[in-house]
């Protein structure tokens, strides 16, 4: 049946709960999805949405993973940043925005999430059910941090998808709320409205910067940041 997004996220936060016994794991902050005009489309939605990232679930650039974990291997190459203090819930100044947002990242990574999702009849997908099901999160993979990345245009900054070398999709920050960003500071605005606020340490993947790919087994995946790295991952 319907559940609105209170309700949906209520349930995210005992599917984590779930998911961290299950996996002895830990969060390590969040990722942030329908930020793209493609994918707000796709859910009849006109707002991002978030779930949590796990430790265990975050691999460095370069590993090799078993395709029939997942049940889609739909690869999201992502700018993520790294939160370098406590992000208060915005004050009398009103709502964070990219420029005020920026103070509190200490660095930007390259990335890769991978969408996988615990549902049973997918036909009948939804927002709420994304939101649910911890926004459809399987893991994520990154490269190197950079902490210098002001110098960076991270609005028009080109990112390519290759599989086994062969290129297959082009990106652009801009395609992420029109900056990459503004994803974090819509993220810092509405944790609040759950009792959550941004914390020193984690880290935030903001939405896929081109449309999506499907990988399979036998496919190596690279996302090309540029000057800002890469990200490889082997599906066997």
């Amino acid at each position: 049946k319907g559940i609105d997004e209170p309700t949906a996220y209520a349930i995210q936060d005992k599917l984590v709960a779930k998911l961290e016994q299950s996996l002895q794991t830990h969060t390590v902050g969040y990722k942030i999805a329908c930020t793209s005009q493609v994918a707000q489309d796709l859910l009849n939605t006109d707002r991002p949405a978030y779930g949590r990232l796990f430790d265990a679930w975050h691999y460095p650039s370069g590993v090799t993973l078993n395709a029939a974990a997942y049940t889609m291997r739909v690869i999201e190459p992502e700018f993520a940043f790294t939160l370098s203090q406590d992000v208060p819930p915005s004050t009398y100044d009103g709502p964070y925005d990219a420029e005020s947002i920026r103070p509190y990242v200490a660095n930007v990574l390259p990335s890769i999430e991978i969408v996988h999702h615990r549902l049973a009849g997918w036909d009948r997908f939804n927002v709420r059910k994304l939101i649910a099901d911890n926004a459809i999160h399987g893991g994520w993979v990154s490269g190197t941090p950079t902490a210098d990345w002001e110098r960076f245009d991270l609005e028009n900054h080109e990112v390519k998808l290759y599989s086994n070398d062969q290129l297959v999709l082009t990106g652009y920050g801009h395609r992420v709320l029109e900056h990459p960003l503004n994803a974090l500071a819509w993220l810092a605005n509405n944790l609040p409205l759950y009792g959550r606020q941004l914390k020193a340490g984690e880290m935030v993947t903001t939405g896929v910067c081109m449309d999506v790919y499907t990988a399979e087994a036998g496919e190596t995946i690279r996302a090309d940041f540029g000057t800002l790295g890469e990200v490889v991952i082997h599906f066997v």
